[in-house]
């Protein structure tokens, strides 16, 4: 049992500074006025709440799952990056895929049923951050003390009692 608290502890540890990055990286992508960049009033966010990044994409023609065939004519939608997959290939009318996968990426986009909820992507972004930097300190803690429980029992002298 001790040993799986040890394993715990040491992959908590090591995950959560990757967690502590992407949650303030993804606050950051979705919020670029924190460190400088566009506010929400100049023009931050696009149509349907898409943060900018995600509008460059459409509009440069490439969107995160690379470029789309040029052989492909059949497109007449200004906006074809934002339906093409992960590897690049058109999807279906509609978003493609199935529902599941559509919701999951308008969730990524911070849209709930045509609802903008990016402010509560934002709010998890926060948590995430708090929670991870709390998790790193307590796993210190935890670790210091484990620590001066070792040195104490070395420290201690082994005396021998004879009856």
């Amino acid at each position: 049992m001790k040993k799986t608290k040890q394993l715990h502890l040491w992959i908590g540890i090591i995950s959560s500074v990757f967690i502590l990055i992407e949650s303030i990286t993804g606050l950051l992508m979705t919020e670029p006025w924190l460190i400088g960049g566009a506010d929400r009033e100049n023009g931050m966010r696009g149509d349907m709440g898409r943060p900018a990044f995600t509008q460059q994409a459409d509009a440069g023609g490439q969107g995160g799952g690379g470029q789309a065939s040029t052989t492909d004519t059949s497109r007449s939608d200004a906006n074809s990056a934002d339906k093409r997959g992960f590897e690049g290939r058109m999807l279906p009318p509609g978003g493609g895929g199935n529902d599941l996968s559509g919701f999951i990426r308008n969730l990524h986009k911070g849209m709930i049923n045509g609802t903008d909820v990016s402010w509560l992507i934002d709010l998890t972004a926060i948590a995430m951050i708090a929670l991870t930097v709390t998790g790193i300190y307590l796993s210190i803690k935890t670790l210091r003390a484990q620590n001066r429980a070792k040195r104490k029992k070395a420290d201690k002298p082994t005396t021998v009692h004879v009856s």
